[in-house]
């Protein structure tokens, strides 16, 4: 195997599908939340939470547009499945 290269892709067009499904899944279960939320007239700061689940829906998405997976390039792999 080659060395790892910084920037180039790193993920497979596998993974690209899991990332994108993932993100997808993500963000509408984060919006069914808010309207739960929404509707049942909880105070503001739990709301503030789904910024979690939101950002990690948004990183998988951009991950797998762009075939590079951060976690991967931390660690120095391929998975070009």
């Amino acid at each position: 195997m080659v060395e790892y290269a910084p920037g180039v892709c790193n993920i497979g067009p596998r993974g690209r599908v899991e990332r994108a499904a993932f993100g997808v899944a993500t963000i509408i279960f984060s919006i069914g939340l808010w309207h739960l939320a929404r509707l049942n007239t909880l105070p503001s700061w739990p709301i503030l939470l789904l910024f979690l689940p939101l950002a990690a829906g948004f990183i998988a998405i951009f991950e797998s547009f762009l075939g590079f997976c951060v976690l991967f390039a931390r660690e120095g792999v391929y998975d070009l499945r």
